[in-house]
C-alpha cells in the first residue's frame, strides 16, 4: 500500500484534475418500443437486466436474458468500457447504481428500459475496471444520489447527471487501484462462491438426515434401529404441534433500540420492534398470508409474534424437540407451497399446515440431527461466525480502501473568496 501512496504522489502529487460527466461523453437509454412478448427465451438477442447491473460492479455477459429485436429496428447496444446505471429506486439511497462492461462483447448486447447508459468520448481516458470502482465510491455516489427525484420512488436525471464530476488520475495510478481493489472483491467472489457450495451440501445433509431410510448417515441408522427396531412413527404436524397467529403490537419501530424485541409477521425479515414481546424463545415461525409463504424461521429469544405469520412449538417437549421440527419444516418448504391458495394475497390455512408429515425418531436421534443440522446453519447463515461474517469483513475491508484509495485532491485552485 505504501508503494501506492508514493506513486500517488509522485503522478497526483499536486492534485488531480476533476470534469463534469457532461464534458466527458455522452448518455443513452435503453429499450425502447418492446412489449413483454418481446422478451421470451425465444428472443434472438440478448439484453441486461436491471438486477445485473445493481449487482455487479462488472456487467455479467453470460446471461440467458433474451428479448426480439426485428430487422434494421434502432435500437442503443452497449459497447467496451460504457458505464451503465440504473435509473429507478424505491430507497434514494440505491437510485443511479452503476455497473460497467469491462469486457469487449461477442454480440450485441441491449440495455432493458429502466437503465440508461453512459459512453465516454474519449476511450483512452479511463480504465473500465477503474470506473467500475470509481462510480460506487462514496464520493461520486453522493452525487448521484443529488440528481434524483421523487417522494414515494426516486428517478435519476440525466440532465442533473451530466454535472456530476470526477477526478481524471493517470492511467498508472488507475491500474494501481484496479490491482489492489481487485483482491478484495476476488477474495469476495471465491467467499461467496464456498458459501453458495455450503448451502447446496446443507440442503443436501437435511434432507438426507431426514429421510431414515438407506440414504441416512450410517450413525443416524444405527442409533435409529438401536432405539426403534420397529421403525419410526409418522404424524402429522397437527398432531405434535401447536400452531397460532400472534397479534398486532400496540407499538411498532422500524428503527431499532436497546430494548426492544423484534416483530415477525409475513415477510422472511423482521416486520419492525415493539417494546413488549408475546412469545417466548425457541418457536417456529412461517408467514400465513403474502408472497413470502413457506419461508420458514426460528425464532430463539422472546419476540413479537404478528397477526400474519404462524408461531409452532411442540406439545410435547419431553419427546419432540421444537427446534427438529424446525429442521423437518424446512426440508418440506415446496409442500408448504403447495398447500398455499391463490388469488391477490396468497394464504396458507391452518389446517393444510397442520397436515404435514413429521417423522417422529426418538428424542436422542433429534438431539443428533439438530446437532449436525446447526453446525451446517451457523456456517451458512451465521453474521458473527462462519463464512458470512468473513464476506462482511472483505466488504468492509473493500469498502474502506475503496474510498481511501479513489479520494484524490481537486487540481484546480479554489475560488477567490
Amino acid at each position: 500500500m505504501s508503494e501506492f501512496f508514493e506513486l500517488l504522489e509522485r503522478y497526483c502529487g499536486e492534485g488531480v484534475e476533476w470534469r463534469e460527466l457532461g464534458s466527458l461523453g455522452k448518455f443513452y437509454s435503453g429499450l425502447t418500443g418492446k412489449s413483454k412478448e418481446d422478451f421470451t427465451s425465444n428472443g434472438n438477442a440478448t439484453f441486461i437486466t436491471y438486477m445485473n447491473v445493481y449487482s455487479n460492479l462488472a456487467l455479467k455477459t453470460d446471461v440467458k436474458d433474451f428479448v426480439h429485436i426485428r430487422q434494421n429496428e434502432k435500437q442503443n447496444t452497449i459497447q467496451y468500457g460504457d458505464v451503465i446505471f440504473t435509473g429507478s429506486s424505491e430507497t434514494l439511497d440505491e437510485c443511479g447504481m452503476s455497473s460497467v462492461l469491462t469486457t469487449r462483447p461477442q454480440q450485441k448486447l441491449y440495455l432493458n428500459s429502466f437503465c440508461f447508459g453512459y459512453r465516454f468520448d474519449n476511450l483512452n481516458l479511463f480504465l473500465p475496471d477503474f470506473t467500475k470502482h470509481l462510480f460506487r465510491s462514496d464520493e461520486i455516489r453522493k452525487q448521484i444520489i443529488k440528481t434524483a427525484n421523487g417522494v414515494t420512488r426516486f428517478n435519476v436525471s440525466k440532465k442533473k447527471m451530466q454535472s456530476v464530476k470526477i477526478p481524471l488520475p493517470p492511467l498508472e495510478v488507475q491500474r494501481e487501484v484496479v490491482g489492489i481493489l481487485d483482491l478484495f472483491t476476488g477474495l469476495t467472489a471465491e467467499l461467496t462462491a464456498e458459501l453458495e457450495l455450503r448451502k447446496k451440501q446443507y440442503a443436501y445433509y437435511r434432507e438426507v438426515l431426514l429421510s431414515f431410510d438407506e440414504k441416512s448417515p450410517s450413525v443416524i441408522k444405527e442409533m435409529t434401529k438401536r432405539l426403534c427396531p420397529n421403525g419410526i412413527e409418522y404424524k402429522t404436524l397437527g398432531e405434535v404441534a401447536n400452531c397460532k397467529t400472534g397479534t398486532k403490537p400496540q407499538e411498532i419501530s422500524k428503527e431499532y433500540t436497546e430494548g426492544l424485541y423484534t416483530c415477525i409477521n409475513a415477510g422472511t425479515t423482521p416486520f419492525g420492534y415493539t417494546p413488549q414481546f408475546n412469545r417466548d424463545g425457541d418457536i417456529i415461525t412461517t408467514p400465513s398470508r403474502g408472497s413470502s409463504i413457506g419461508f420458514v424461521g426460528y425464532q430463539e429469544k422472546p419476540f413479537w409474534l404478528g397477526p400474519l405469520c404462524y408461531g409452532i412449538t411442540t406439545k410435547a417437549p419431553d419427546l419432540l424437540m421444537t427446534k427438529y421440527i424446525y429442521y423437518c419444516l424446512c426440508n418440506q418448504t415446496d409442500d408448504i407451497l403447495k398447500r398455499k391458495q391463490g388469488g391477490a394475497i396468497p394464504a396458507l390455512n391452518i389446517s393444510h399446515l397442520e397436515s404435514i408429515i413429521i417423522p417422529l425418531p426418538p428424542l436422542e436421534v433429534q438431539r443428533k440431527i439438530v446437532e449436525i443440522l446447526d453446525q451446517f446453519h451457523t456456517l451458512t447463515t451465521s453474521l458473527t461466525e462462519g463464512i458470512p461474517a468473513e464476506i462482511e469483513a472483505r466488504r468492509k475491508q473493500y469498502h474502506y480502501y475503496r474510498n481511501k484509495l479513489l479520494t484524490f485532491k481537486d487540481l484546480a485552485p479554489s475560488p477567490k473568496e
